[in-house]
This record gives structure tokens, sequence and C-alpha cells, in this order.
């Protein structure tokens, strides 16, 4: 299944137009940390939960070979997790954006929101240059 929803994504990466902004926000269920590496920071940023599980690195490689960077690791913010253990109370950030590695520059912000018990995430983009 989880072999599936991947080539199902990346089918979906690959109908995006070179000159179209690619933004793609989902509840992936994994953890995939901070950057540790000048190669690794092509994907992930500096921010985030220092934790990564085979869940986070299947997203990671996933990204890598689609030029596609997590845009919620790229800024710095009070919290990131997005969703807590019952038990031990430990958050883990789960939930993320993937943007073009080109279009990462027009990232203005990524949050992650709690309102009325609901989770929100945005992403603000500026305005693409027509020119």
């Amino acid at each position: 299944m989880i072999d599936e929803f991947y080539m199902n994504l990346g089918a979906l990466v690959d109908l995006c137009d070179a000159n179209e902004t690619l933004v793609c926000g989902a509840d992936l269920n994994a953890s995939v940390g901070i950057a540790t590496s000048a190669a690794e920071r092509k994907v992930v940023g500096s921010f985030g939960i220092d934790y990564r599980n085979a869940a986070g690195t299947r997203l990671f490689d996933f990204c890598d070979r689609n030029e596609l960077r997590l845009a919620t690791t790229f800024f710095r913010k009070r919290s990131f997790a997005s969703w807590w253990h019952p038990r031990n109370k430990k958050g883990y950030q789960l939930d993320h954006f993937l943007i073009k590695q080109r279009d990462h520059k027009r990232i203005i912000d990524v949050a992650l929101n709690f309102d009325n018990g609901q989770l929100q995430i945005h992403v603000e983009l500026e305005p693409d240059d027509p020119t």
C-alpha cells in the first residue's frame, strides 16, 4: 500500500510542468528530522523535531529523487509537533508541505496553528513573477 502511494504521488509530481509551482500538503505520518549535512539541506531544513523514523527516511528519499523540499522544516517556530502520543505525550512532526526545490525561495512562511482543537497547517507563497 505504501509503495502504491509513493508511486501515485510520483506520477502526480511528474504531471506538474516545469514552469508550474507544486505545493503538496499532507499528513504523511513521517518524521523526517532535521538536516545534519549540506546534502540533506536540499530536502530538509534545520528546524523541527530531531527524530527520523523509517517512514521519514522513505519520504526524505522520495523528495530527494524528485527534487522536492519539506518546507515545514525551513522555518523556526515555537512548536513543530502536529501529533502527540497519547501515553507519553511526546510530540511528532508528521504533517508536511512538499514544494519543488527551485520554488522554495518563494515561500514566505509555513506554520502550524491550533484553533478549537483542530490542527491547521498553512503555507504562504510570494506571487509568481510573470516575466
